[in-house]
């Protein structure tokens, strides 16, 4: 299954100005499918936000994130289980940061892995 949206915005301030931490556009695709007889889920993300503007008014470039999922809910009834990489391709990014941070960008993490195991009962 695959889903897509993307969404454009033109947000100013009450002096048509540009307003900080807005970009234009955001987009987003999933994808997921079950791997044959393995019980297992593997699902794939790719996000997208273009530039924004920062406080002290410089530009904070545009990025592309890739998400990886590997789940399964096979192994116990009630016991999911996921391993998730986030930032799959490592790319280095920031966001613009708020009135109380000292600093104009604030770099994001680079790759990262996550083991999730959840029990419902």
């Amino acid at each position: 299954m695959a889903t897509c949206s993307v969404s454009y915005q033109h947000p100013r301030d009450s002096s048509d100005g540009v307003v900080p931490n807005s970009p234009a556009w955001l987009g987003k695709m999933n994808f997921s499918t079950p791997l044959a007889t393995s019980g297992l889920s593997l699902g794939y993300e790719l996000q997208y936000s273009s530039k924004r503007a920062a406080l002290d008014g410089s530009d904070v470039d545009g990025n592309w994130q890739s998400n990886l999922n590997l789940n399964t809910d096979k192994i116990v009834p009630g016991l999911d289980v996921s391993l998730s990489l986030y930032n799959l391709f490592d790319v280095r990014y920031a966001y613009p940061s708020s009135r109380n941070n000292w600093q104009s960008v604030l770099d994001q993490d680079g790759r990262s892995v996550r083991v999730k195991v959840s029990y419902k009962f």
